[in-house]
Formats: C-alpha cells, sequence, structure tokens
C-alpha cells in the first residue's frame, strides 16, 4: 500500500499536464472538424 502511494505521488505533478494536452487536442480536433465540414457543405 505504501509503495502505490509512493507511485501516485511520483506520477501525479504530470497527471494534469497530460489530462489537459488531451482535452485540448481533442476540443481543437472537434471543432477543426466542425469547420472543415461545414466549409466541405457551404461550397
Amino acid at each position: 500500500m505504501d509503495t502505490v502511494k509512493r507511485l501516485y505521488a511520483a506520477v501525479r505533478p504530470h497527471l494534469a499536464p497530460l489530462g489537459w494536452s488531451i482535452i485540448s487536442g481533442l476540443i481543437g480536433g472537434g471543432i477543426g472538424l466542425l469547420f472543415a465540414t461545414l466549409w466541405l457543405w457551404a461550397r
């Protein structure tokens, strides 16, 4: 149990930036896809 806590303490600082990069990537990709679809549909 102590090993898990130590591992979690070591990994935790890296979780937030990774999570935010994934979230921002998904949002950016979704917006890009939406604009591409609208642009192609409007042509």
